[in-house]
């Protein structure tokens, strides 16, 4: 099994969680983060005074699926996720060595 880590635009989630539910995915998970990166300094106007800031706020999603699905997952959140901006975000792929249910405790087969 493989963790793909995606951090997004927030304006994007809803079509990737769509497009996600069509394929074949183990868990999906989803959190509100801030991406500090020293290209995304951009200036804010906030009651007359203008502010730098260098986070945006973006969305992390992960996903764990079958080694043979990985590809297919990346290739989607890439697809749905881009905008073609520098801020667009990234993906990441992290094997994973096991799974425990925790209601139960017992651990999954990779």
């Amino acid at each position: 099994m493989k963790l793909i880590r995606s951090v997004i635009r927030p304006c994007k989630f809803d079509n990737l969680k769509e497009a996600l539910s069509s394929v074949n995915i183990v868990a999906f998970t989803v959190a509100e983060v801030r991406d500090y990166a020293p290209e995304h300094l951009h200036t804010m106007a906030f009651m007359g005074h203008l502010y730098e800031k260098s986070d945006l706020p973006m969305l992390d999603v992960t996903v764990v699926v079958d080694d043979h699905h990985v590809d297919a997952v990346v290739e989607l959140i890439v697809r749905i996720a881009r905008t073609r901006r520098r801020e667009d975000g990234h993906v990441c792929v992290l094997p994973v060595e096991h799974r425990y249910t925790i209601h139960t405790g017992l651990r999954e087969a990779p």
